[in-house]
């Protein structure tokens, strides 16, 4: 159909040097050659002819790529043979044409496709008005007089009706004054007077562009009588999505700048809302309406609208423009980006914005500029002219353009879009992919519309949008960092008591008065036995007041303050970005995540607590979603954060125990009895299993089960009929931990936390800490657990299968995967066998099942020198690449990079006992049994089990027979890496052994955490004096789990006694005297030790005795 309508047709075109007006041109050649002539209305200009125009604007562009690949050595011959150049001015009667053209085109001409026009938001009135009026008005008469008209299309655009808001509607609205009297008033002005009446005419239209475009279309209209006629209204046109090529742009007018203005770093903030419907469409979708209702309305007597808005048919919000693009930006920067991460927050508040404007750009420019005048010197005063021109002047502009777009909640209707694909074959609909806009792939256009403008208007060479940022079934979702509150149909936190009245049930709860009259007896026998006269009333009053107290610091207000203050304020949203450059979920964990919040009944959420911002991105992600926020059990340190305390408890936060104890039995009783109450209202709860943060990136057992059993036993008790468990995963690219607390690795702490220092810290942040991959788990359900009906048996099994799970959600890092190449390689080596390196870790991890965040092939040194930077600014600031090599690592450095090694160390443990005990015992000759790899293996095991008690979900390296005859050589690689996973460790448990051996602390009183202490210290200077060989062996974690192992064999005692009225906890170590069964164990890791991989070999006899006799001093540091 459409075929046989152009076959043979001539077509006028104006507005071709544009870019809607190129690849319209570039459409019909490339679809239709059986057309008989395209005429061009180009204007001539002082340094080239109308004709030279067309070759350098027009032709010479990428856009007609495709066509010189179609016609190869005949290309010039087919452009000569469609194309006329016609030398004309719309401005100009004739439009500036001689009489021999305008006769050829009235008897030749029997299609007219206008989308010549000024699209300058600023200009004047009188400008404006001429070329979207007054030459589009020469151009219909001059049509009128054509003796085969079929049709005359008129490019208009969606803000004809940008002064209204709401759903627009596919037609004009009659709100208009006669356009005939308007244009004659106005005539009859002189240009002051018309630029002084410009605000009152152009009313609540946003700029001259859009009133004169809305000027001409009622004119068009009134005087059309019988002429075919349609208006072809876009919104904001970008990039093509398929056609002449996937990006393909030259435009520099809106939305292009303002991808560019972000995208380059100069523009961080606008006035904008986030969640406002975006009107932005793909410019092969417009070009394609132009041609199929071209076709479609020809020779009728009829006049109509249409509006292809990609926002409308396939939904989007401006915030997800922004994210999409600035994520192709921060992958693939400019070479012309400014400092900084590139990012663009939308700011909903005008006072806010120019808060911002002001501090940020007026005060600086204006300062810089003074200062230069006060110098004298003529470069200085040019610079600061400059730095003015563009970060307030032009700035102020753009946030007047784009502001017209991003503060209005209006969409524009497209239904009539939809209903053209019925009215023409499926074939020809198939020419036109871009107008299948709900199939467009959003995120991949908007990254694709970025590649097109660093590619074709900055003429950068620029990397198309990655597989990996296109794959849906693992990066699906980033998302939304909000600046407005979510506008979702969730109700908010589910209802609960006055905060009074709250307290005033859990004290006169049966379980609280129990403890509470148990406590006020234990007084009152203390009082009595030292004579202190006192009634048991005055014990009980005096114990109740400490519930209240304790009631008091313990629970959370329920105000849901975190909606207000952290999540959807500014202020909340701009420490967010400072923070992350992006926060990634998979779209069905979201949903899974959205259907559990939904169900009437209890919600637990279970963190892995790796950084004290856990909780508060949980609540973050929660409000971005539209959901309820969660009450959190916040980590007990938290809580002498003063302001911090009290900003989270409006959220309904709450403390496992207050600085009372957690052995307070009336504390223990009041903190259950909330526990319960949040159950039975089905509350969302986000609590922690792991007393404490990681010291080194391991996931650890839970061992913190006090609020798991409390919610088993109120299950058991029937107080709730189900509860549902979600376990989530935070991995951070870059720990927040790591710059507040470089020590941490070493057990060590660089200030006491408090909001000073939390503070102090965020304002240390040189950069972004990188992206952020929440995990979301299976829902576990506690009906569903046949894991036995004893609650402590219960609450262990179930805080095991959960530990499960989050070892299943572990994202690999780069960060990680760097650190542990770093480590392999201590001594140094060169970016060239890094990146080498790196490929083949990421393999291994890939094997394994692992999912790996931005990692590609063909990508990966960007994403290994990103990394690099990660890392130079968790280990100090200094860079660990010097030219294109990796200098030697310090000692303090190799310690914290295993942090970032040990997050992905779980994935390799059970192969890594296996290879440590086959590489250690295999004889060259004789090669080794399976039975003695499993026996070597098993004393392993026994001796790590704290490494190993949590359900492992890697696959083995293959069963010990096939390790027996294994090729060492080809393998060598994985052999290496997975030693270097587990001789640390024993490294550190040899040291142990050996301060255990050399020392007899029987009747001494030593917390756990002072034996640690000594140990490491003891184990440090070891290193140093070259005796140990890797320095990962001296720090916190991995001394600490010697110290646990050796106390799980009975070499250690640990006793405990606590004051039940001063809540003091007293803890002491002894030693055991079985010497003869720890030299066994000494002489079994030294068997280890002796294996080539070690640079040293174990303790020599005199250097035993010499760590005897130097033993008492390093024990009393």
């Amino acid at each position: 159909m459409l075929a046989d309508f152009y076959r043979n047709k001539s077509i006028l075109v104006t507005g071709a040097t544009g870019f809607v007006g190129k690849v319209l041109v570039e459409k019909l050649l490339y679809q239709y050659p059986s057309l008989r002539k395209v005429y061009l209305l180009i204007r001539s200009q002082k340094s080239a002819t109308s004709e030279e125009r067309f070759y350098r604007e027009i032709l010479s562009t990428p856009a007609f790529n495709r066509l010189r690949k179609r016609y190869g050595q005949n290309f010039n011959a087919f452009i000569r043979e469609k194309i006329q150049v016609l030398s004309g001015d719309m401005l100009e009667e004739d439009l500036g044409l001689n009489y021999g053209e305008v006769q050829e085109l009235k008897h030749n001409c029997q299609v007219v496709m206008n989308s010549a026009a000024s699209v300058n938001l600023v200009a004047p009135l009188l400008f404006n008005l001429e070329i979207n009026v007054v030459g589009t008005l020469r151009l219909f008469e001059m049509a009128r007089e054509f003796h085969d008209l079929q049709i005359f299309t008129h490019v208009s655009t969606c803000y004809v009706n940008s002064d209204k808001s709401g759903m627009i509607e596919e037609k004009i609205y009659d709100d208009f004054p006669d356009p005939d009297e308007c244009l004659e008033y106005l005539r009859n002005l002189s240009p002051e007077e018309v630029e002084k009446i410009t605000p009152q005419l152009i009313g609540t239209f946003p700029n001259t562009y859009t009133f004169t475009k809305s000027f001409i279309e009622r004119l068009l209209l009134k005087r059309r009588e019988s002429m075919p006629l349609v208006f072809v209204r876009p919104p904001a046109i970008g990039a093509a999505a398929y056609e002449p090529m996937p990006g393909w742009t030259d435009s520099t007018d809106a939305p292009s700048s303002f991808l560019l203005a972000y995208g380059l770093g100069l523009m961080k903030k606008i006035l904008g809302k986030s969640h406002l419907p975006g009107s932005s469409t793909p410019v092969d979708t417009i070009v394609g309406t132009i041609i199929v209702v071209s076709a479609t309305r020809a020779n009728t007597d009829a006049f109509d609208i249409f509006q292809p808005n990609l926002g409308y048919l396939n939904p989007f919000k401006w915030q997800m423009m922004i994210d999409y693009s600035v994520d192709y930006w921060r992958k693939y920067p400019s070479k012309y980006q400014a400092k900084g991460t590139v990012d663009l927050q939308l700011i909903p508040s005008k006072s806010l914005y120019q808060l911002y404007h002001l501090t940020q750009n007026k005060i600086p420019a204006f300062a810089f500029l003074q200062f230069a005048n006060l110098t004298g010197n003529k470069k200085l005063i040019k610079k600061a002219q400059k730095f003015k021109k563009f970060y307030v002047d032009r700035l102020e502009m753009s946030n007047h353009v784009f502001t017209a777009i991003l503060m209005k909640e209006i969409n524009y209707k497209s239904e009539k879009l939809e209903a053209l694909r019925h009215e023409i074959p499926i074939e020809d609909w198939n020419q036109f992919p871009a107008l299948e806009v709900k199939s467009i792939d959003l995120k991949n256009y908007f990254r694709t519309f970025s590649y097109g403008v660093k590619n074709f208007i900055l003429k950068e060479e620029a990397s198309f949008p990655s597989p990996l940022l296109e794959d849906a079934d693992f990066i699906t979702n980033s998302i939304t960092l909000r600046t407005t509150p979510s506008h979702s149909t969730s109700q908010g936190p589910t209802t609960f008591y006055h905060t009074q009245n709250l307290s005033q049930d859990i004290l006169s709860s049966y379980q609280v008065q129990e403890a509470i009259k148990k406590q006020a007896k234990l007084l009152f026998d203390k009082k009595a036995r030292k004579n202190t006269p006192i009634s048991f009333e005055a014990c009980m009053s005096k114990i109740v007041d400490q519930g209240t107290t304790i009631i008091r610091d313990l629970i959370g207000d329920c105000g849901g303050g975190v909606d207000g203050l952290m999540a959807s304020s500014w202020i909340g949203d701009d420490i967010w970005r400072r923070l992350f450059e992006k926060i990634v979920i998979k779209e069905e964990e979201l949903v899974a995540l959205r259907r559990l919040c939904e169900l009437e009944r209890p919600l637990v959420l279970l963190g892995t607590n790796k950084s004290f911002v856990d909780f508060l991105l949980m609540a973050y992600v929660l409000h971005g979603q539209g959901l309820q926020p969660a009450h959190i059990q916040v980590p007990c340190g938290s809580s002498d954060i003063s302001l911090f305390n009290r900003v989270v408890r409006t959220a309904g936060a709450f403390y496992l125990a207050s600085r009372r104890g957690s052995s307070n039995p009336v504390a223990r009783a009041i903190y259950k009895e909330y526990v319960k109450t949040l159950m039975e209202n089905n509350a969302t709860v986000q609590i922690s299993l792991n007393s404490h943060r990681s010291r080194d990136g391991v996931i650890g057992a839970p061992d913190q089960l006090e609020v798991l059993n409390t919610i088993i036993e109120t299950l058991m008790e029937g107080a709730v009929q189900e509860v549902n468990f979600l376990p989530i995963n935070i991995n951070y690219e870059r720990l927040f931990e790591m710059e507040l607390d470089p020590l941490k690795p070493f057990g060590e702490t660089k200030s006491e936390e408090n909001f000073a220092t939390v503070l102090e810290s965020f304002s240390r942040l040189s950069s972004n800490l990188g992206k952020v991959y929440v995990s979301i788990g299976e829902p576990i359900s506690l009906n569903s657990y046949s894991g036995g009906s004893v609650k402590d048996q219960m609450s262990q099994k179930w805080a095991n299968e959960i530990a499960k799970q989050w070892l299943q959600g572990v994202v690999a890092m780069p960060t990680s995967i760097v650190a542990s190449v770093l480590l392999m390689n201590q001594q140094g080596m060169s970016e060239e066998e890094l990146v080498h390196q790196f490929d083949w870790l990421c393999d291994q991890l890939v094997d394994r099942g692992v999912n790996l965040l931005d990692i590609e092939k063909g990508y990966l040194r960007p994403v290994v020198l990103k990394a690099l930077d990660h890392l130079k600014q968790s280990l100090g600031g200094k860079p660990l690449l010097e030219g294109s090599t990796v200098r030697r690592l310090t000692s303090e450095e190799i310690g914290k990079l295993s942090y970032y090694k040990n997050n992905i160390k779980h994935i390799f443990w059970d192969e890594a006992l296996k290879c440590c005990a086959f590489t250690t015992f295999i004889r060259e000759s004789e090669g080794i049994s399976a039975e003695e790899v499993e026996k070597s293996s098993r004393f392993l095991c026994e001796l790590l089990r704290s490494e190993a008690d949590i359900e492992k979900i890697s696959p083995e390296i293959g069963s010990c027979a096939a390790l027996a005859t294994t090729d060492r050589r080809s393998h060598r690689p994985l052999f290496s890496f997975l030693n270097s996973l587990v001789y640390p460790l024993l490294d550190t448990h040899y040291a142990t052994a050996e301060f255990l051996h050399s020392t007899n602390f029987k009747e001494c009183n030593y917390s756990f955490n002072g034996i640690i202490e000594r140990v490491q210290s003891f184990t440090q200077d070891l290193y140093h004096r070259g005796v140990l060989e890797f320095y990962e062996s001296c720090t916190f974690g991995n001394v600490k789990q010697a110290i646990e192992a050796f106390e799980r064999m009975d070499f250690i005692k640990r006793r405990r006694d606590v004051n039940p009225l001063s809540l003091k906890q007293q803890e002491w170590m002894t030693l055991s005297t079985n010497s003869s069964k720890l030299e066994e164990i000494l002489e079994r890791i030294e068997d280890y030790r002796e294996h080539p991989f070690f640079k040293t070999h174990g303790l020599s006899a005199v250097g035993r005795r010499r760590t005897e006799s130097d033993l008492n001093p390093l024990s009393r540091l």
